[in-house]
């Protein structure tokens, strides 16, 4: 009998689904500790052992991670009795999305509205948001290639374009900037008039395509 278990399971709370749906791609590691099995009334993510994770009786999960830093394949998830395997994930993005706004904030007009809110607010598709990064930040985005945020992280404060162009910006003082296009604005909450604030309103993935500064914001290169 094998030590090396074929597959390992990462049971998310459902408030999490919008960080699944967003991940840029198969190898990300999610904020939760995996486990031998499949949770019931979890978002479960299941993971293909590449050899990452071996059985162990004398661990209190039943097995050990060999390489904390490898990165494991999501395989698929089950989300609401439905299995959508980890290509699904990445090519019905928009649509899996969509879904879940539809629900969770009634209706495709409510939808229609708050986006458009956001877009007003400096949020719309396309435009940069900007946030401070500190190096242990930034080591960890250049090995996993991903970046997330939730709703929890009270160092999750970025900058809209107009804001970081301004002399008020907070984040131009920092070392290391990075910026992405937003994706969705849903994603993200506006608060306060003249020094509007940032924050995520759902938890999720950055876009695969991050952009670094090292020198206050005048130059920019995509993080390698």
């Amino acid at each position: 009998m094998s030590n090396v278990p074929e597959k390992i399971y990462v049971n998310l709370d459902p408030l999490l689904i919008t960080l699944v749906l967003t991940i840029p791609h198969l190898y990300v590691n999610l904020p939760e500790n995996p486990s031998l099995e499949a949770k019931v009334g979890s978002i479960v993510v299941t993971l293909k052992n590449n050899g990452k994770y071996q059985l162990d009786q004398n661990s209190p999960m039943g097995f050990k991670a060999r390489d904390l830093n490898a990165l494991t394949e999501i395989e698929s998830i089950d989300w609401q009795g439905m299995q959508y395997t980890g290509q699904e994930l990445l090519s019905k993005r928009k649509e899996l999305l969509n879904k879940f706004f539809t629900e969770t904030l009634s209706g495709e007009e409510n939808v229609k509205v708050l986006r458009q809110q956001n877009t007003d607010a400096g949020l719309g598709i396309g435009r940069y948001l900007y946030k401070a990064i500190d190096f242990w930040g930034l080591q960890s985005l250049r090995e996993e290639k991903s970046k997330f945020f939730s709703t929890q992280d009270q160092n999750a404060v970025f900058e809209i374009e107009q804001r970081f162009a301004s002399p008020d910006s907070k984040v131009k003082s920092a070392e290391h900037i990075i910026k992405w296009q937003i994706e969705e604005p849903l994603f993200y909450r506006s608060s306060g008039i003249e020094h509007p604030e940032i924050t995520p309103f759902f938890p999720h993935f950055l876009p695969p395509l991050i952009e670094l500064s090292n020198d206050g914001g005048k130059s920019f290169n995509t993080v390698q």
